[in-house]
């Protein structure tokens, strides 16, 4: 991968001086992940600071009953917090996982490099920071969702959201919908089918169209 296509993704290497810039390209190690492929599991040590590239990973938890609870997403141009948490509390066990959603491209900046760069460089700083707050907004989205929304609400907006609001439809199971809403996949297809039954959406096998609104 060349320098400007780095520079696109994550314009904060623009700012920085040569030299560090230079140190970040050099040291940063990429990876070609499948969809469904788990870069990191919970309770299992960091490797480095995970930057996206290309495509989208998932940042979870898994019950111990094996139920999963999707926390947020880190989309290209975004580093996976969960790895600098870790570095930051000096801990080297993550407390979540981290897979690909879709097939991605990612780089791994060791810890000894990022250390470093993260106490000499401003840009860096800023972007991290700016990473932080996006995503302890989104987990302060997702407990206002799981605190005071039913599953049927979150699921309509969840359709919504995903499809457009009914322009396209969503390819996805059940049981990654139920992932994503932090419930049973059993739970979810009860609702689907009641939101067919209504006639609000239409469902094939690993395909969910909304083709009315609901009333509100």
């Amino acid at each position: 991968m060349t320098q400007q296509e780095w520079t696109i993704h994550f314009p904060f290497l623009r700012q920085m001086p040569e030299d560090e810039r230079r140190h970040f390209l050099q040291s940063a190690v990429l990876y070609h992940l499948r969809a469904g492929e788990v870069v990191v599991r919970e309770h299992s040590n960091c490797i480095g600071v995970i930057f996206v590239l290309s495509g989208e990973l998932k940042v979870y938890k898994v019950s111990e009953s094996g139920r999963e609870l999707a926390l947020y997403s880190v989309f290209p141009g975004e580093a996976a917090l969960l790895t600098i948490s870790s570095l930051t509390a000096q801990v080297s066990a993550s407390e979540v996982s981290l897979a690909a959603l879709q097939d991605s491209v990612v780089a791994i900046v060791p810890f000894s490099t990022f250390c470093y760069l993260i106490s000499t460089s401003p840009q860096l700083q800023q972007f991290v920071f700016s990473c932080m707050y996006n995503k302890y907004t989104a987990i302060i989205t997702l407990i206002e969702k799981l605190t005071f929304k039913s599953v049927n609400d979150r699921l309509y907006d969840y359709i919504c959201e995903n499809t457009d609001g009914g322009r396209m439809p969503l390819y996805t199971t059940h049981a990654q919908v139920a992932a994503r809403l932090g419930t049973s996949r059993e739970v979810v297809t009860r609702c689907l089918r009641k939101m067919k039954r209504d006639g609000i959406i239409q469902t094939e096998r690993g395909k969910i169209s909304l083709i009315k609104k609901k009333d509100t």
